[in-house]
Parts: structure tokens; sequence; C-alpha cells
């Protein structure tokens, strides 16, 4: 089993995790944790382990960051000598819904395939999408 753990500043994981549960459904082994103005980055990185932790007692995990080089990216890199999990940043609802669409038939390895694959394609000019021209 893989479980998805997604860190975000603010409230961001929480309400992407809704969003897409508005369109999936409810979703089992999915969970978020949110960095706050008053969150201490170090205490925040033990937070994260504890929760890795946790999450790898029951399989494989697969954290999702917003964005690269934040504390909720940092606080994970922090973490990888130590703990075996795997990470991707940029997280949008196209490719939580990818990852959960996959999560119980792929191996954890693609699963990130999957995941910066929908990422990379779920950016569109909808003006050339749509019209098929330039402006």
């Amino acid at each position: 089993m893989i479980s998805i753990l997604i860190i975000t500043h603010g409230r961001f994981g929480k309400e992407i995790i809704k969003s897409m549960e508005m369109i999936m459904g409810k979703q089992d082994n999915i969970y978020f944790l949110g960095l706050y103005p008053e969150d201490d980055p170090m205490v925040f990185s033990v937070k994260v382990k504890e929760k890795i932790i946790e999450l790898s007692q029951n399989g494989e995990v697969l954290v999702m960051v917003d964005v690269f080089g934040g504390t909720p990216s940092n606080a994970s890199a922090s973490n990888m000598r130590e703990l075996k999990f795997e990470c991707v940043t940029g997280v949008s609802l196209p490719m939580l819904i990818e990852v959960v669409l996959n999560k119980t038939k792929s191996t954890l390895d693609e699963l990130i395939k999957i995941a910066i694959m929908a990422g990379t394609n779920s950016v569109i000019d909808l003006r050339k999408a749509i019209f098929c021209r330039e402006n």
C-alpha cells in the first residue's frame, strides 16, 4: 500500500484533498500537513518525520509538496537520508488526481513519473488550445 502525504504552506494541502475528493469521492491513505507562520521550521521538520514514520508502518510513502525550496520541501529533504520515502514538488489538482487514480496499480517509482507527467501536461495555454491560434 502507498500512502500519500501532502505538505504545503497553510491549508492548501487540506483544500486540494477536498477538491480532489469533490471530483473522485472520499479516498483512503491521503494525509496532509500544513506549515503556518507561527511554526518553527525545525519543529516542523520533526513533525514531518513523525508523520512519515507513522505512514511507513503501512507501506510506502509518497510525499507531495507545494514549492521546491520552501520549508515543506526542505523539511522533506532533511528527512530523506534517514527515512525511506519519495517526494515530488509542485503538487497540483491534476497531479493529485492522476496519482490517486493510479496508486493501487502502480509502483512508487511509476507514481513519481505519473505525478510529474500530470503536472507538466496540465499547464496549457487555454486560448491556443480552444481557438487553435496564437492570439
